[in-house]
């Protein structure tokens, strides 16, 4: 295995293991932080909320996310090709780098816009009007930048180690003079 085609596959690895680590964090004052996970956003889960009112926490199920989906499918399917696929191809890990860094950034505008609409009225710190807070943790911020330089990379570096720049040809000696 060649050194780029062993980059893209550890970068696609851990791509894939940042998806079980919280994405994102909701906190709101006097309350446990809420994780949730990359896995979460991909096959939906059931969050605790803290109630506006003050009383009990309230559960809201959260439904799959289509981008999560998606960025999952595209690290997935990186790993497997770079498994697979020789390292001089480089054209699909393009693809899908740019793809997972452009669906991650569209799961963050959509569960930003979710929860401040979840949550009502004026937002606050990316969340509901109670003083929620909504951070981006750093398992996300790592596939989001894998997946980035995995594109650029693949566009950048030679994959494979061959060298596309052409060498001279070897020359003759010189001829010796006439005698």
């Amino acid at each position: 295995m060649t050194g780029f085609k062993k980059w893209r596959t550890v970068t696609f690895a851990a791509i894939i293991i940042s998806f079980l680590l919280p994405f994102a964090s909701v906190s709101c004052p006097g309350m446990p932080k809420v994780n949730i996970t990359g896995l979460d956003l991909v096959k939906g889960s059931t969050m605790t909320m803290p109630s506006q009112t003050g009383g009990q926490p309230e559960s809201r199920q959260m439904d799959p996310e289509p981008f999560a989906l998606g960025a999952a499918a595209c690290a997935v399917l990186g790993l497997l090709l770079s498994l697979v696929v020789a390292g001089k191809v480089r054209t699909p890990f393009t693809i899908l780098g740019g793809a997972g860094a452009v669906l991650l950034l569209l799961v963050k505008n959509k569960l930003q816009g979710d929860l401040e609409s979840q949550m009502g009225g004026e937002t606050m710190g990316g969340l509901g009007g109670m003083g929620s807070l909504l951070n981006w943790e750093p398992a996300f911020w790592f596939a989001l930048l894998a997946f980035a330089g995995i594109a650029v990379a693949s566009l950048v570096l030679k994959g494979g180690g061959a060298s596309t720049v052409a060498q001279a040809p070897p020359q003759a000696p010189p001829a010796s003079p006439p005698t």
